[in-house]
């Protein structure tokens, strides 16, 4: 190409473009192994950029010249909630045990996101067995994935999802800014990928036809940040009702818009996160939201007597987890929630979504705080018997396990102790 200047010449010519990406693949399918430990370039060194500079987003710390544990390069996907109980939780907590290596690529949601994926070469020199991508639906990882099945074939391709991402409600915060493909771009990363690790059940009836090996792995609290936090009790003149979310969550908080208002100053409504509409005239206390290293602490903080729990019924709240009665649970709050699918089963006081129902049980807890603390014993004992993830490590790390292959089309349900 004369120094590459017929290619220069021509750069936004489609059909140029064309050329050199032909180019680029046959490279790669000749060459990969070679780049990958080019015995003249360090390996410390980054690939991507044209200057010789160190690599410092895609350099895992594991030694590729000894084997000895499970290596998981893993896409977090955020910086919240579902970053760390999806991802960093149970991979680190499986580090910490010393049965895998793990590394985190930057996160790829959120205002400060850093959108950086391997290139094939990156991820044949740093050589991981598992790759994790959670929710990873951009372009950026699709194409990524096309390329990672062309090139790197020995890499276990794990993906998780932990909503059911596809039947966002219309009242939903994202609704409007989400893909409007959605189900088709999970469709095709699945195609892409050699298992799906979801929360629950319906989520793997519904994304069970698109893989084969689906392994259900309930959402548990990890103690390493909820140990020595406990809700107080009984810290104010009046018993102290209170909501925990974000704005995402509005709709569901609505639900409650008209109990608020019926019952008023009996007690002191506690919001953290986000607070329902006209509540003003009452005397609301208001916590804003918190980065999710505060968050445990910052809950706990609130010293609520009573916490409520409102889902309003659709088909992506159906699908959730049971996650918010955990974090309640295991500070020893008493809940009243929506009678929904996900909060069957746990002992807590569900009602229907009608403003009656959700009025009187309310009353009922404040008005005998003892019951409601006996209940609130309860709930966290069930807690500790079954959610918590230190007694579930070894479920996480035979997802990652390339080994233990699922045959057939059907769900493995790796599940925690029956309730």
């Amino acid at each position: 190409h004369h120094g590459s200047f017929s290619l220069k010449k021509k750069a936004c010519d489609k059909k140029s473009m064309k050329r050199s990406r032909k180019e680029t693949l046959s490279m790669l399918d000749r060459w990969t192994p070679q780049l990958a430990k080019d015995p003249a370039f360090n390996r410390n060194l980054c690939l991507k950029d044209k200057s010789v500079v160190p690599e410092m987003l895609v350099d895992p710390d594991w030694d590729t010249h000894r084997h000895d544990r499970l290596r998981v390069l893993a896409f977090p996907f955020n910086s919240w909630g579902v970053g760390y109980y999806r991802v960093r939780s149970p991979l680190s907590a499986l580090q910490e045990e010393d049965r895998l290596r793990c590394f985190y690529m930057p996160d790829h949601a959120g205002k400060d996101a850093i959108a950086r994926v391997p290139e094939p070469v990156e991820l044949e020199r740093d050589a991981p067995d598992v790759m994790l991508l959670h929710s990873a639906l951009h372009d950026l990882h699709l194409n990524a994935l096309e390329l990672y099945g062309r090139f790197n074939k020995s890499v276990f391709k794990v993906f998780g999802i932990d909503d059911l991402l596809h039947e966002l409600p219309p009242q939903h915060l994202l609704h409007s800014t989400g893909y409007k493909n959605l189900k088709a771009r999970i469709r095709k990363a699945l195609s892409m990928c050699d298992r799906l690790i979801v929360s629950t059940q319906p989520l793997a009836e519904a994304y069970g036809n698109m893989i084969e090996d689906v392994r259900i792995i309930p959402n548990s609290i990890d103690m390493r940040r909820w140990s020595g936090l406990k809700s107080g009790k009984r810290m104010g003149k009046k018993p102290r009702v209170g909501w925990v979310g974000a704005s995402q969550h509005k709709p569901d908080l609505e639900i409650i818009a008209s109990v608020v208002e019926e019952i008023g100053d009996e007690v002191k409504w506690v919001f953290f996160g986000d607070k329902p509409r006209d509540v003003g005239h009452l005397n609301v206390e208001f916590h804003e939201g918190v980065n999710f290293e505060e968050y445990p602490e910052r809950m706990a903080s609130l010293n609520l007597d009573l916490a409520l729990a409102p889902l309003y019924s659709c088909a992506f709240n159906e699908a959730k987890s049971n996650l918010r009665l955990l974090e309640y649970g295991v500070l020893g709050i008493p809940v009243v929630c929506s009678d929904i699918l996900p909060y069957q089963n746990a002992p807590v006081t569900r009602v229907r979504n009608n403003t009656r129902d959700w009025v009187k049980a309310i009353r009922e807890q404040v008005n005998d705080l003892d019951a409601a603390e006996a209940q609130a014993e309860i709930l966290r004992e069930w807690v500790m018997a079954n959610y918590l993830l230190e007694q579930h490590t070894d479920v996480w790390l035979r997802a990652f396990d390339p080994d233990l292959v699922s045959v057939g089309r059907h769900c493995v349900q790796d599940q925690v102790a029956a309730v």
